[in-house]
């Protein structure tokens, strides 16, 4: 039976998450030549720094260590580095369900932290980015959708496939 574990190690697990996250982002927008695309995914790459930095304090505040420790690299960790990496290869879709099924993850575990935290500042710190990661979700499903409408949703440039008709 797999022991249960204790609030500093979800945490550390939370933050190590949050950290591969935001670096999976930032390498997926490097990617990516649609600016309205590349700005959304950039956005939740500074969201998933500042749940890095909420989480960190958070730690600190409950261990009464000087700083966070992130746990290691779990396996879906890796796969989500690897797939980063391997962006050139890959196409968009396989990165946006890799990425879809870690933010489901991640509010997954802040609902549950939440549920099982003391004081109602962790609850509500958990609570608010276990709604946060669910918006992350809605948006990749977004884009997800548009890419199965248009394959090259994002390498297009807006700026030239858009015309304006004024009155």
């Amino acid at each position: 039976m797999k022991e249960k574990l204790t609030n500093l190690e979800t945490l550390g697990i939370a933050i190590r998450s949050e950290k591969v996250a935001g670096q999976f982002y930032r390498l997926l927008a490097a990617k990516i030549q649609n600016y309205a695309v590349k700005n959304r995914i950039e956005a939740i790459a500074r969201d998933e720094d500042q749940h890095d930095r909420v989480l960190s304090e958070l730690y600190v505040r409950l261990s009464g260590e000087s700083k966070a420790v992130a746990a290691p690299p779990n396996d879906f960790h890796k796969k989500q580095l690897e797939y980063a990496e391997k962006l050139g290869d890959l196409d968009f879709a396989a990165a946006l369900k890799i990425a879809i099924e870690a933010e489901s993850e991640a509010e997954k575990l802040y609902t549950d932290m939440a549920a099982g935290a003391g004081g109602s500042d962790a609850v509500r710190i958990l609570t608010y980015l276990a709604e946060m990661e669910a918006g992350h979700r809605r948006v990749l499903e977004q884009e997800l959708a548009m890419l199965g409408e248009d394959k090259n949703w994002f390498d297009k440039d807006l700026g030239t496939d858009i015309q304006l008709v004024g009155p």
